[in-house]
C-alpha cells in the first residue's frame, strides 16, 4: 500500500471528515430505531456518480477487525480500536482509493501483469529464509488479511498505478541545502542540563487544618462527594444445575445412552515404546543384526542410529494414535520384544515394547452415576427454557417471588445496595450480570422484572428500595476531605520548593548541593534534544529558547520538574552527511505528500466526492453497537 493511503494526517479528506470523529464517539452509546436493511444500502461515499454503501463500509471495517484479531491473536478490543480512530481511517482510505481509481482511469495509467507479479514477489513479507518468494508466507498473509488473492492483486495494481501519479507529482519537490542544514541543527542540537524532580507525596506538612477550612473545602467538593443512586434488590436465579435437579432419568434411558456411547467407556490398550530411526534400509538391517548378536537397544541406537537414549523415547501409544505402518506389529508383540525393521513415511524404524497397559472397559454399573449427570446436563438447557417460561407465566399472573422460589427450591439473594455499574458501596463488583443490573435500573420501586435471560442462566430481579443520589455528610466525608486538603497543601509546598530551587540556582549555588539539602531527586542530563520525551514540553522549550543558566519549572504527572541548561552542544551537519541526507529526504517526502494531497483534493472536488453525514453516522452506529455487544459478551 502506498504511504499516502496509510497516513493522511491533515490531508484534504481528513480535514473534511474530522467532524465525524465526534459522531463515532456518540455512536458508542447506540443509535436506536434503525431499519438495518434499508440503512445498509444507503451510500456513505459518492465519487463520480458511483456509491460506496453502508454495507461496503461495514464489510471493510469487519475485514480490518478480523485482520487485527488474527495478527494479535485476539488480544485487542474492537471498542478501543474505534475510539482510536479505526472508523475514520477506514472511511478515509475507502474514499481515497475511490478517487484514485477514477484518476487512474482518467489518466490511462497502466501496469502490466508482469509488473504486478514482480512487485508481489519482491515484497519482503513474502520472503523465506533464503530471501526468495515463499508461497506459504504469501498464503498466510492473505489468510491474516482476510482477503482473496484476486482482491489483493487488484489492490496491488491500483497501488502501482497510484505510485506513477505519486512519482510524477513528487519528483519536482526540492529542499534547498541551507534549509536542510538548518533543520538538522534544530533536530540534533543538544543541551547539558541539571534536572530536579519533586514528588509532592513525599513532602511533609506540619500544619493542621481547622474545621472551618475542611468545611469550606467540603463545600467545594460537592460533585466528587456525591454518592450515586443505589438500589436494594432481591434476585432469584434459575441455572442449568437448578433445571438438571428436576430431571428424572430412567434406567432404560441410561442403558440406551450407555450402548450408544460405549466407546467412551473403553480405555484403549497402552504400550510404551522406544524407536530407532534410519534413513536407509542398509543401516536398519545393520542395527537389526547388532541387536540379534546381543547388543543392547541403547548401544545400537547410539552407535548406528546416532540417537541418545532420550531421543529414542517414543512414549505411550494406543491403537488409535499409533502409526499404521507398524501399529499391528507393535500391538501383537510381547513386553520387551523388538519390532522391525519397518519401512515408514519417515524412513526405516526399529521399535521396542517397554510396557503394556491392557485395554479396560468400564461396565454400565461403574459409569451409571457419571452417565446420569451427562444425560441430565444434555437435557438441562431445554428444561431450563421450559421452566423459565412457566415461571414467567406465574410472575405475570401475580404470584410472589418468594412463593415461586419456595415452590421450585430456588434461592433469593438480597443485595443491600447496588449502583448502575453493578458495584456496592465499597466499590466492589456485585455478583450480578450486567443485564440484571440494567433491568433493575429501569424498573420502578417494588417492581418485579420478568425473566431476564443471560448466556448461562435466567434471573428475576425485584427493586426493594431506591436511594437517590446524595452528597455524603461532612462527618462521613471528613476523611476524604482531609486527604484532599493534604494533597493540595503538598502541591503548594512542591510549587514553593520548585521556586526555591530556581532562586538558588540563579544565585549560582551548586545543583548537587541543593538536591542534597532539599532531599529531592537530581540528575545531570548530557543528551537532551528538542524531541526528548522525559521532560515536559514547556520545560524543553525553555531550555532551548532561554539563555544558558536560566532555570525553568513545570508540573508533570503530579510531580514538579525544575531544569537548567548548563551547556549548549551545537550540531554540525557537515560531520554527518548521512544524517543530513535523511533530514532532506524526510522534508522532500513531506513536500511531495502535500503536493499529492492537493492534487487528490482537486480531483476529489472535480469528481464530486461526497461524504453523506447521516449515512456515515448510522454506519458508525451499526458498527459501534456491534462492537459494544461483543465487548459485553467478553
Amino acid at each position: 500500500m502506498l504511504k499516502f493511503f496509510r497516513n493522511q494526517k491533515d490531508s484534504w479528506l481528513v480535514k473534511g471528515i474530522l467532524i465525524l470523529t465526534a459522531l463515532s464517539f456518540m455512536s458508542l452509546f447506540g443509535i436506536q430505531g434503525i431499519s438495518e436493511m434499508r440503512e445498509r444500502n444507503r451510500p456513505v461515499i459518492t465519487v463520480a456518480g458511483k456509491s460506496i454503501s453502508t454495507q461496503d463500509f461495514i464489510n471493510e471495517y469487519n475485514r480490518q477487525i478480523e485482520t487485527l484479531r488474527r495478527i494479535s491473536g485476539g488480544t485487542f478490543s474492537a471498542s478501543e480500536e474505534i475510539k482510536n480512530g479505526l472508523l475514520i481511517r477506514t472511511l478515509s482510505n475507502m474514499a481515497s482509493r475511490a478517487v484514485m481509481e477514477e484518476i487512474v482511469k482518467r489518466m490511462h495509467l497502466s501496469v502490466s501483469d508482469a509488473d504486478v507479479r514482480d512487485a508481489i514477489a519482491r515484497m519482503p513479507q513474502f520472503s523465506g529464509a533464503d530471501g526468495k518468494f515463499d508461497l506459504s508466507r504469501y498464503n498466510e498473509y492473505l489468510k491474516n488479511q482476510v482477503k482473496s488473492e484476486n482482491a489483493f492483486v487488484r489492490d496491488t495494481f491500483l497501488d502501482l498505478q497510484a505510485a506513477q501519479l505519486s512519482k510524477a507529482v513528487t519528483d519536482g519537490a526540492v529542499v534547498p541545502s541551507d534549509i536542510a542544514k538548518t533543520m538538522y541543527r534544530l533536530a540534533h542540537e543538544q543541551r547539558v542540563a541539571d534536572v530536579f524532580r519533586i514528588n509532592p507525596a513525599k513532602l511533609s506538612v506540619a500544619e493542621k487544618p481547622s474545621d472551618a477550612e475542611l468545611k469550606e473545602l467540603y463545600d467545594s467538593m460537592t460533585e466528587q462527594l456525591t454518592l450515586p443512586e443505589y438500589r436494594s434488590l432481591s434476585v432469584m436465579k434459575l441455572s442449568l444445575s437448578d433445571a438438571a435437579k428436576k430431571i428424572t432419568v430412567t434406567d432404560e434411558e441410561l442403558q440406551e445412552a450407555y450402548n450408544e456411547n460405549k466407546a467412551e467407556y473403553i480405555n484403549e490398550e497402552i504400550r510404551n515404546v522406544d524407536q530407532m530411526l534410519f534413513i536407509d534400509e542398509a543401516e536398519a538391517k545393520a542395527a537389526d543384526e547388532a541387536l540379534k548378536s546381543g547388543k543392547t537397544f541403547d548401544e545400537v541406537a547410539e552407535k548406528i542410529a546416532k540417537q541418545t537414549p532420550e531421543q529414542t523415547k517414543l512414549g505411550d501409544v494406543t491403537p488409535s494414535s499409533a502409526t499404521s505402518d507398524w501399529s499391528d506389529q507393535v500391538f501383537a508383540a510381547k513386553k520387551g520384544e523388538i519390532v522391525g525393521p519397518v519401512q515408514t513415511d519417515f524412513g526405516w524404524q526399529i521399535l521396542r515394547v517397554n510396557s503394556i497397559t491392557p485395554k479396560k472397559e468400564r461396565s454400565f454399573a461403574q459409569v451409571k452415576k457419571e452417565l446420569t449427570e451427562k444425560v441430565k446436563s444434555a437435557r438441562a438447557y431445554d428444561a431450563m427454557i421450559d421452566l423459565s417460561v412457566a415461571l414467567d407465566d406465574r410472575l405475570g399472573a401475580g404470584e410472589s417471588l418468594e412463593d415461586i422460589a419456595a415452590s421450585e427450591n430456588l434461592k433469593i439473594v438480597p443485595y443491600a445496595a447496588v449502583d448502575a455499574d453493578g458495584k456496592d458501596e465499597n466499590g466492589k463488583k456485585a455478583d450480578l450480570p450486567a443485564e440484571v443490573v440494567s433491568t433493575a435500573f429501569i424498573s420502578e420501586e417494588n417492581q418485579t422484572s420478568p425473566m431476564i435471560e443471560t448466556e448461562t442462566a435466567f434471573y428475576v430481579a425485584r427493586v426493594d428500595s431506591v436511594r437517590e443520589p446524595a452528597v455524603q455528610s461532612f462527618e462521613l466525608a471528613k476523611e476524604a476531605v482531609m486527604k484532599e486538603w493534604l494533597k493540595e497543601k503538598r502541591k503548594k509546598a512542591a510549587r514553593a520548593l520548585a521556586k526555591n530551587i530556581e532562586e538558588r540556582l540563579e544565585k549560582g549555588e551548586k545543583a548537587d548541593r541543593i538536591a542534597k539539602t532539599e532531599g529531592v531527586s537530581y540528575e545531570q542530563r548530557t543528551d537532551l534534544t528538542r524531541n526528548d520525551v522525559i521532560l515536559p514540553k514547556n520545560v524543553l522549550y525553555a531550555l532551548f529558547s532561554q539563555k544558558i543558566g536560566t532555570p525553568a519549572s513545570a508540573s508533570d504527572n503530579g510531580w514538579y520538574i525544575v531544569a537548567r541548561a548548563t551547556k549548549a552542544v551545537d550540531a554540525d551537519p557537515e560531520k554527518d552527511t548521512l544524517g543530513l541526507e535523511e533530514i532532506r529526504e524526510e522534508m522532500i517526502q513531506t513536500v511531495g505528500d502535500e503536493r499529492l494531497a492537493a492534487v487528490l483534493g482537486a480531483f476529489g472536488e472535480e469528481y464530486g466526492l461526497t461524504l453523506h453525514e447521516d449515512a456515515v453516522k448510522n454506519a458508525f452506529g451499526l458498527v459501534t453497537r456491534s462492537a459494544n455487544e461483543s465487548s459485553d459478551e467478553e
